[in-house]
């Protein structure tokens, strides 16, 4: 994003790419933390990216373009267009920053790792399988 220097004391954080070397996500969770608020886009089929939810774990407010809703964390997501201007982008980066609660980012930031934690999601869908399973009758 060639305009991301008239955003609201923004930093940019470029995607460290893929690779089987090293995992990111902790220093990613780490860098994210310091911040009171994250711009996370959608994917460009519009389907919701692991930085949202690593955004709402680290403590910040996600604003996106996400047009879907999130199970538990969705209250979190402050959503804007597409098509928004870079000033109204700015100032929404500038309002989320100033109206920053603590107590609720760090409430939204617990329902997020108790929800989306690999374990917790494993546990929802053998028991979903075996609800299924159970219940199947050929």
């Amino acid at each position: 994003m060639q305009d991301r220097h008239r955003l609201y004391d923004v930093t940019y954080l470029p995607h460290p790419g893929y690779g089987r070397r090293y995992c990111h996500t902790p220093q990613f969770l780490k860098t994210l933390s310091r911040y009171k608020a994250a711009i996370c886009t959608a994917s460009r089929f519009q389907y919701a990216t692991r930085k949202i939810v690593e955004a709402t774990a680290a403590g910040c407010v996600v604003i996106t373009n996400l047009k879907e809703t999130l199970p538990v964390i969705d209250g979190n997501l402050v959503r804007i267009a597409d098509d928004v201007p870079l000033d109204v982008v700015s100032r929404v980066v500038a309002e989320q920053t100033a109206g920053y609660d603590p107590d609720r980012q760090e409430h939204y930031a617990r329902l997020c790792k108790s929800h989306y934690d690999y374990r917790a999601e494993g546990d929802r869908l053998a028991s979903a399988i075996e609800t299924l399973r159970s219940t199947y009758a050929p």
